[in-house]
């Protein structure tokens, strides 16, 4: 796309609030053209415009592809909606929006309608100075509103404003609307959209919300759509006895998947904890991700392909808790996470996985040494070096594993050998890819969340894991699913693991 900014000196534009002035007008050259909307409505008069345009219905925002035939739109009279077509692409090569008029809000015909559209579009000059000059006027206002909307374009202005709003940066508040949360719109629409448009590529860039649209994805378009299904808010906890003598920071940000009971001293459940380290200064996130060793559910187990290379395969992780904060200093928090562990659980039910890229995790480790119940074998011990002989506490990420690491998370979330639930950490997920140079990194600025599930990489083919489930075996998938674990393994044993005839050997498992 191209675009022209024409100047306006001699004209104004007609609003809600009278004749105002206005900056220009940007024209958009669409050479292959562009998929438009074409609204007409039971007066007869018509209006043609983009899919993410924005008009009103009771003085609320929506974009012209989420109306419907039947609404009634904020007018100078009453302009129901009596037809809605697409516009083919080679009939809709341009498109024009009106530039900086007082408040956004003008009048198309007799309906109401703004602009900030399509912002990432916007060449940067303009985009840039757009925004530094009308921003100081509206944060002074107390009851102004800036919304801007647009589809990814790159790493821009728009970029900066949608990732410092995920980091809490500035006043505004992140949204994304997927495609497939847009009614009627599923993997046939996308298909045919992708023919339409010449290309994936071309289909990302209108459709994908991807900043980063020259690599990969963790999550491709049927994990993130599943995820955000699935994703949750979870709530405060509600114990006192987490944070103890430790200032409510750590009451206050420890959450939990609701419905989820906590453990006991007399639990027998397990638990992986990941850490990742941030100085608590308001900018990175200190993060503890808790997971419970849970088995494969029955409709995981009747894949067609899942390997078995043993009965450890036959288990995986579940997110059920989180703490995050990025104003605790270290201190503080490594108090809190004393406290849940060693006052809270058996600690001899917990596996605590720590980065140990720099000198964070030894103060923790200090803090935890303090509490009578304290023992080292607690710590994840891993090779720090593919060379190394010993193993040591701690992960340590460099450039030889972390890549192998993030590919090796996107596998196990793929086929739910872990199950993540929580809304951040699955933002996080759905955010990252992965560049040409074949770096992956975050669109949204914060990897606080994804960082600690990478620690938990190596979980599976530890010694500790496989304590625990040897341990759990039989009860977890009694209590979780009414089922017969020491007969599935019986069966798997006959057959030879890794021969995958599940459906044969298990079909009668969910009876």
């Amino acid at each position: 796309m191209k675009q022209k900014y024409i100047i306006n000196d001699d004209y104004e534009i007609l609003t809600p609030n009278g004749w105002e002035d206005f900056d220009g007008v940007i024209n958009n050259k669409y050479p292959n053209g562009m998929i438009g909307l074409h609204l007409i409505f039971e007066n007869g008069e018509y209006v043609k415009c983009t899919p993410e345009h924005n008009f009103f219905i009771n003085g609320k925002k929506i974009q012209s592809k989420l109306l419907m035939v039947g609404d009634i739109l904020d007018s100078s009279q009453s302009d129901v909606i009596y037809k809605i077509s697409d516009i083919q692409e080679y009939n809709m090569n341009e498109s024009y929006d009106i530039y900086n008029t007082e408040k956004h809000i003008f009048n198309i015909g007799n309906l109401v309608s703004t602009n900030c559209d399509e912002f990432a579009f916007v060449s940067p000059s303009i985009a840039e100075k757009f925004y530094h000059s009308l921003y100081p006027t509206l944060s002074a206002s107390t009851d102004s509103k800036f919304i801007i909307t647009s589809t990814a374009n790159g790493l821009n202005q728009f970029s900066k404003i949608f990732q410092g709003a995920y980091k809490g940066e500035n006043g505004f508040t992140p949204h994304r609307v997927d495609w497939w949360e847009i009614p009627g719109r599923d993997e046939a629409w996308k298909e045919k959209e992708i023919k339409g448009m010449g290309s994936v590529e071309a289909f990302e860039q209108e459709y994908g919300n991807r900043f980063v649209s020259e690599g990969d994805y963790l999550a491709d378009d049927k994990t993130q759509k599943f995820l955000s299904k699935i994703k949750r808010v979870y709530t405060p906890s509600i114990d006192g006895k987490i944070h103890s003598t430790v200032n409510n920071e750590w009451l206050t940000n420890y959450n939990q998947y609701p419905g989820y009971v906590m453990d006991t001293e007399d639990d027998n459940r397990k638990y992986i904890i990941s850490v990742d380290f941030a100085d608590g200064i308001g900018r990175d996130f200190t993060i503890v991700n808790v997971f419970e060793v849970t088995p494969l559910s029955p409709h995981q187990l009747k894949n067609p392909r899942l390997t078995v290379e043993n009965e450890y395969s036959l288990f995986g992780l579940t997110q059920v808790a989180m703490w995050r904060s990025n104003k605790t200093n270290l201190t503080d928090f490594s108090e809190g996470l004393g406290n849940y562990i060693f006052d809270y659980h058996n600690h001899e039910n917990v596996l605590l996985i720590v980065e140990v890229n720099d000198y964070r995790w030894e103060i923790l480790n200090n803090v935890l040494k303090n509490n009578t119940k304290y023992d080292d074998s607690i710590y994840l011990c891993t090779k720090h070096r593919k060379d190394a002989k010993d193993y040591k506490v701690g992960v340590k990420l460099n450039r030889g594993n972390k890549n192998i690491f993030f590919n090796t998370i996107k596998r196990f979330i793929d086929n739910r050998k872990i199950k993540i639930n929580e809304s951040t950490t699955i933002e996080e997920f759905n955010n990252f890819g992965i560049t040409k140079n074949g770096d992956y990194v975050s669109q949204t600025g914060n990897d606080d969340a994804v960082m600690s599930l990478l620690n938990i990489v190596p979980v599976f083919e530890s010694e500790i894991f496989f304590d625990f489930v040897t341990d759990i075996f039989t009860e977890a998938f009694q209590q979780k699913f009414e089922m017969d674990a020491d007969l599935i393994l019986d069966k798997f044993r006959q057959r030879g693991y890794g021969d995958v005839f599940l459906s044969d050997i298990l079909k009668d498992m969910s009876k």
